[in-house]
C-alpha cells in the first residue's frame, strides 16, 4: 500500500495528540501530587487534548471510501457503510430542498435495493464556482463537475467488480 499525504497527515495528527495528552498528563499528575490542581481541572486537562486528537483524526478521514466490505461515507460526526450487495447503482442527482437546492447543487447519490436513496457528501455545480473547494455543511464537500464525474465512474466500476464476485 503506497503511503500518501493523507496517511502521513493522519499519523502526524495522531502523534501530536498522543504527545500533547502525555505532556498534559504529566503536568496534571505533578499538580495533583502537589495539590495545586483540582480534580476537575485534571480531568479537563487530560480530556481536552484527547478530544482534539479524535476530532483531528475524524476531520482528516472525511470522505468517501471504497473497500471489500462496501461503500463508506465518513464525516466528522458519523460513518455509514453500505454493503455492495445493498447497492443498485450510483447516480448524479440534484439536491431539491433546503440551502443546497437554492444553489443548484448536484451530488452523487447511492440507490439502494429497497428503493431508497442516500446522498453522499460529494457535491458540485455545473455552473462555474468561484474559489477553492468548500464545505457547505457538515456532510458535504464541493468539488468540480469533472472530479464528481470521475468519482462516479470509479464508483460504478467498483460496484460492477463487486457484483461479479
Amino acid at each position: 500500500m503506497p503511503v500518501n499525504a493523507q496517511v502521513v497527515l493522519s499519523a502526524v495528527f495522531a502523534a501530536f495528540g498522543v504527545v500533547a495528552t502525555a505532556v498534559v498528563a504529566v503536568v496534571v499528575a505533578d499538580g495533583l501530587a502537589r495539590e495545586e490542581v483540582p480534580w476537575y481541572g485534571a480531568v479537563g486537562g487530560i480530556v481536552a487534548p484527547m478530544v482534539f486528537t479524535l476530532l483531528a483524526w475524524r476531520l482528516n478521514r472525511w470522505g468517501l471510501w471504497v473497500g471489500d466490505r462496501g461503500f463508506r461515507d465518513r464525516s466528522p460526526l458519523y460513518t455509514r457503510t453500505i454493503p455492495w450487495a445493498d447497492i443498485v447503482m450510483f447516480e448524479i442527482a440534484r439536491y431539491d430542498r433546503g440551502f443546497l437546492g437554492l444553489l443548484d447543487i448536484q451530488g452523487i447519490w447511492v440507490v439502494l435495493k429497497d428503493g431508497s436513496t442516500y446522498a453522499t457528501e460529494l457535491t458540485f455545480r455545473d455552473r462555474p464556482f468561484v474559489g477553492p473547494p468548500i464545505r457547505l455543511k457538515t456532510n458535504t464537500v464541493m468539488v468540480t463537475p469533472q472530479q464528481a464525474r470521475a468519482a462516479l465512474l470509479q464508483l460504478r466500476e467498483t460496484l460492477r467488480a463487486h457484483a461479479d464476485l
